[in-house]
């Protein structure tokens, strides 16, 4: 049978290097996997009733009626990297941020995407497709859009301005003001932490800039640090924000404790914030929470799907991703994670018009022109539309003016710089009462064990003595009882050889011999002597 197999794989080999080069191959699967697509994305970030609605899609159009969707989540960008390049996970697509893509492109771990083969590539925003090329390739598609947004600050409006700060000029020392102490929420991600804490030691910089241009340039820089020596400021500047103003660090829970109130200020990108905000809204808690990109500027990210090397489903990873750029999967995913779609479709715009009259003190006159653009966006003819200024949902899409103030983060050159500042962030500087809260439980714990240890040795002892002590009374006990025989059998022994005969010939018991009968011959005796 081995030979057989090894045979026609021969064959198949032969046959694909005798194949005309212009034709592509077909991606060659593993035994098996042809019914599993083995998906890989951030948590709570898709409308979850796609995935069984694709997988019934799929297998009608390929009459593969075993196949099914392996879904699966992460955390960070570094979880996933560690699974892809040290496990070598074999996920069919995954969807990291843009500066994880790109790593993921440099280390050789993507493969290329074929675009001819989906429908709607076309309606994915130019301006999200030039983000993911400028990343990566121009040549190849190596990534396919899915979410976008900004970095800012989410925040509990009215401790805000119990604090003392004006929201319309908030700029990222807010994140390091001593109003807020304990109140402050930061992502546990060393890329928007980085972003954040860089802005803020730079932002006397970049307050001198004037030209426009000059100004984008050196926020791109700045968020993205090369060396050392660039880590240090933002070292010390998240060390203070610890040890100062005390800040937590989270990923997903930041966002439901904004909505019930317990932290004022958090890191946020932008559809967590919008999730919160509607949350807020809709829920009992009457906490108010609004959104807004720093007055320095931020961060503009993408996270987009690939296809890793290790891929063993290249087809169901191609369907899926084209799948999900449809008009309707990406009206029903943002309305599901709050997230602004890279979709840039009428119908797309149409729902981001529906949720800005919903809630319209969140809406603004954005100049969206950037986004809506391109084949893929079509106006009806009888449409009055003007993209540079519709009333859209402010937290959701960015203005213009906004993005202009944006950089895309690209991947540290000085990987193992940024790691070693982040440990010590995140390791050695603990606020002091923090230091001193785990000293206390280290000594409590010494001292509880210490005293555990000695009142059980010494109640190991206490039974070790009563057992001495039952073991010598009884030791005792039987030597008396040993004497006590010993002189009874004596005493016998000694009461037959001396006790007196009756008249009658019967011995006479030392007991019944009268005392006056014992006296008289004596002294009768010692006369008779005399």
């Amino acid at each position: 049978m081995k030979k057989i197999i090894v045979l026609l794989l021969t064959a198949m080999l032969s046959a694909a290097a005798i194949l005309p080069l212009a034709a592509a191959p077909a991606p060659v699967l593993a035994a098996g996997r042809a019914d599993v697509l083995k998906v890989c994305n951030w948590e709570d970030y898709i409308d979850e009733e796609l995935i069984s609605e694709f997988e019934e899609y799929y297998r009608e159009k390929t009459g593969n009626s075993d196949f099914r969707v392996e879904y699966s989540t992460f955390d960070t960008n570094e979880t996933l990297l560690t699974k892809i390049e040290t496990a070598k996970e074999d996920y069919d697509m995954v969807c990291p941020s843009e500066y994880a893509i790109q790593k993921l492109y440099q280390k050789k771990l993507l493969l290329p995407i074929d675009t001819t083969q989906m429908e709607n590539y076309e309606n994915v925003s130019p301006y999200a497709r030039e983000q993911f090329e400028i990343l990566t390739s121009k040549e190849q598609v190596y990534a396919i859009g899915y979410f976008w947004g900004t970095l800012g600050i989410m925040y509990n409006v009215d401790d805000v301005a119990a604090g003392g700060v004006n929201a319309a000029e908030m700029g990222w020392d807010v994140l390091w003001n001593d109003a807020f102490r304990n109140k402050i929420l930061m992502k546990d991600s060393v890329r928007d932490s980085v972003v954040a804490a860089a802005v803020y030691a730079h932002r006397e910089e970049l307050a001198a800039i004037a030209d426009p241009d000059l100004y984008a340039q050196r926020l791109f820089e700045i968020i993205n640090p090369e060396t050392e020596e660039d880590m240090l400021a933002i070292q010390d500047a998240l060390i203070s924000q610890k040890t100062d103003v005390g800040v937590f660090y989270e990923v997903d829970d930041g966002k439901n404790d904004m909505v019930l109130g317990t932290y004022s200020l958090n890191l946020a990108w932008s559809g967590d914030a919008w999730w919160s905000i509607v949350e807020a809204l809709e829920g009992e808690m009457g906490t108010n929470l609004d959104y807004v990109v720093p007055k320095e500027g931020s961060n503009v990210w993408f996270d987009g799907w690939c296809i890793p090397k290790y891929a063993k489903n290249v087809p169901a990873a191609l369907a899926f991703m084209d799948f999900l750029n449809s008009s309707d999967a990406a009206i029903r995913n943002m309305d599901a994670t709050g997230y602004i779609s890279v979709v840039g479709t009428y119908e797309t715009l149409e729902y981001l018009m529906e949720v800005a009259e919903e809630s319209p003190e969140f809406g603004a006159e954005v100049d969206a022109s950037y986004f809506f653009d391109g084949a893929g966006f079509v106006l009806p003819e009888d449409s009055d539309i003007d993209v540079s200024k519709v009333f859209l949902n402010r937290v959701m899409l960015a203005d213009s003016s906004t993005i202009s103030r944006c950089a895309v983060m690209n991947t540290f050159k000085d990987n193992q710089a940024a790691m070693n500042m982040w440990n010590a962030v995140k390791g050695d500087t603990l606020p002091l009462w923090a230091i001193v809260l785990i000293l206390g439980a280290l000594v409590a714990v010494i001292v509880a064990v210490f005293l555990f240890r000695y009142f059980k040795e010494k109640k190991k002892l206490a039974r070790r003595r009563a057992v001495k002590e039952r073991q010598m009374k009884e030791m005792q006990k039987e030597r008396q009882e040993r004497q006590l025989e010993r002189l009874r059998i004596l005493k016998e022994a000694g009461a037959l050889q001396d006790e007196p005969e009756s008249p009658q010939g019967e011995a006479l018991s030392i007991a019944e011999t009268p005392q006056t009968d014992d006296v008289a011959p004596k002294a009768e005796g010692e006369n008779a002597a005399n």
